[in-house]
């Protein structure tokens, strides 16, 4: 099945106008996620201030090129939820073309049309690139920088000028990479098994080179303390309570992409046995920058989300091409033997055999991608994400002047609401609680919206005295997760707060309202008379 490179333009082109389509159909549907709260008030100061500054007060400095995206994106389009994850959609195009790119070099066209197309079309990629964060950005600067270093690295006899290139190029990719998530720093440990897997087979190769100098240079970073490992290593494993539950859950990524591909157990391994098989060296560098981070995030890394190993799936797309291209090749085979004039009964039944083992193939990963393809559409309203904007529509109804409103992502409520909560109904993001100033009550400050911080049963019941109304607005994951309401404040709520949710049939964003007015209003009218 040679495709002829006109073909392949085509194919590549229809690749990229579906993930268009899936990256930027009803863009700006979902509400925003917490997350993408800090890019976009970070962007709108940048646009009228010049600095990145939250309605706290405080810098967002983090990925500030990302920031800086968002804000130009809103300059051309406007502020809005669509014109926010723009830059994203853009960095989700790159990531597929350069799937193909690095399929192209080191599997073959073929394989890399076929890698791009799942990448085009998977929800772990799609999702990701729908949202305002860094996450698209970070998948197309580590596949980069993978691109780069095996140009540069893995050829024999290349000259000396294009591998200087080829490294400068790959170091820059790194170094942003790295900068825009720490993540990055498992391609380390991934190419060095890479170089010890090809050493252990030719211990005189350049290989063993490589790992020597490796080693000098992690020792001079340990002597010299240039680098402090043990404060790295210490807050890499810092882990907040909403993270802990997850710990020790090894199996967690599996999981969450064994939901969207249940056909991912099998297929992972067929494709890692076939690309090893066919290509060797190049598929042992696959399986390793595929597997050590994989294992990494998995095992050794406390913080598990969906999200940080998002930028593994191409290199998973590209182990599973040559699966997906035999099963297509054997499948083209028989279709076009059974239209050529009549072969010898030998050659008519091996093929007869190969393509009807292709056909059941193809069919077998066809029907496994359709949960995939399902979820991947149903992001366009992604049922994850809070719908905040109809939460807040409802409260515009029912607010007054006076009310207090603790809402549980407090910059939710800065943008949808039109006006500042006047209290934060969480702990705060990522432990910050334990710095956070105090207000003059003594309630700790949010360090995103700069609001007091209400996270126990007793500063909820200090605020119903102050203010005699008054709203809570929460996702049901924050809502239900002891890790950010406590068991005790949740009880209180439900049993003394009136419930106003389903909002609009969905329960992803609950609302719930005291009124101590109506209880003095029926206490006056039951009082009797002197």
């Amino acid at each position: 099945m040679s495709l002829p490179i006109t073909r392949r333009w085509l194919l590549l082109g229809g690749c990229l106008l579906v993930a268009l389509w899936l990256r930027a159909a009803d863009l700006g549907r979902p509400s925003f996620d917490t997350d993408e709260y800090w890019h976009v008030f970070a962007a709108q100061a940048v646009n009228t201030t010049g600095e990145p500054r939250l309605p706290s007060g405080n810098l967002y400095t983090r990925v500030r090129w990302h920031t800086d995206q968002v804000a130009a994106s809103f300059k051309l389009l406007g502020v809005s939820e669509a014109s926010a994850r723009v830059p994203s959609v853009l960095w989700g195009l790159l990531a597929v073309l350069l799937t193909y790119v690095a399929g192209r070099r080191w599997l073959g066209p073929a394989a890399g049309l076929v890698a791009a197309g799942i990448v085009a079309a998977s929800p772990v990629m799609v999702e990701t690139a729908r949202f305002c964060r860094m996450y698209a950005m970070f998948q197309a600067l580590y596949l980069g920088t993978l691109i780069a270093y095996a140009a540069g690295w893995e050829p024999a006899g290349v000259r000396l000028r294009r591998r200087t290139l080829w490294t400068a190029v790959g170091l820059l990719l790194f170094a942003v990479a790295l900068k825009t998530q720490t993540l990055a720093l498992s391609f380390i440990p991934a190419v060095a098994v890479y170089w010890l897997g090809r050493a252990l087979i030719r211990p005189r190769s350049r290989y063993t080179v490589f790992l020597l100098v490796a080693a000098a240079g992690a020792a001079a970073v340990a002597v010299t303390g240039i680098v402090d490992v043990p404060a790295l290593w210490a807050e890499a494993n810092r882990v907040p309570d909403w993270a802990a539950a997850r710990q020790q859950d090894y199996a967690f990524y599996l999981k969450e992409w064994a939901a969207w591909y249940p056909w991912l157990a099998w297929t992972a391994a067929a494709g890692a046995a076939i690309t090893l098989f066919r290509y060797r060296a190049m598929g042992w560098f696959l399986v390793c920058q595929f597997a050590v981070p994989f294992a990494l995030h998995s095992v050794v890394f406390d913080w598990k989300v969906r999200r940080y190993v998002s930028h593994l799936f191409p290199l998973l797309a590209l182990l599973l091409a040559p699966l997906v291209e035999v099963a297509l090749r054997w499948a083209w085979a028989w279709l076009k033997a059974l239209v050529e004039p009549a072969t010898p009964r030998a050659t008519a039944g091996a093929r007869a055999g190969w393509g009807l083992a292709g056909c059941l193939l193809a069919a077998a990963l066809a029907a496994g991608a359709g949960p995939s393809v399902a979820q991947t559409l149903s992001l366009r309203n992604d049922p994850r994400r809070p719908r905040w904007r109809q939460g807040y529509t409802f409260l515009k109804t029912q607010v007054r002047a006076g009310d207090a409103v603790l809402a549980a992502v407090p910059l939710s409520a800065h943008h949808y609401l039109g006006t500042a909560a006047t209290h934060a109904f969480n702990g705060g993001e990522f432990d910050r609680r334990e710095k956070a100033p105090k207000d003059a009550e003594g309630l700790s400050l949010d360090w995103y919206a700069g609001l007091p911080m209400v996270s126990s049963l007793e500063t909820l019941q200090r605020v119903q005295a102050k203010y005699p109304r008054g709203w809570i607005v929460s996702n049901r994951g924050r809502f239900m997760d002891d890790a950010h309401t406590e068991p005790a404040l949740r009880a209180y709520i439900l049993e003394h707060c009136r419930a106003y949710h389903p909002i609009e049939g969905s329960t992803t964003v609950y609302v719930f309202g005291w009124d101590r007015t109506m209880e003095q209003v029926a206490a006056d009218v039951t009082e009797p008379s002197s």
